[in-house]
């Protein structure tokens, strides 16, 4: 394997990284916020 192919796929593996953080990022956000309006709901509603 020469110095070449292993820039590629350090670059690959970086960028497929970077992809991965990213959808990860987005449902962990998804979750949240869901969480965060759920807590909302409950507490409007034991105020009433």
């Amino acid at each position: 394997m020469s110095l070449q192919d292993w820039r590629m796929l350090k670059k690959k593996s970086a960028v497929l990284q970077k992809s991965i953080e990213k959808q990860v990022g987005v449902e962990l956000y998804q979750i949240l916020m869901s969480f965060i309006i759920a807590i909302f709901r409950v507490m409007t509603l034991s105020e009433n």
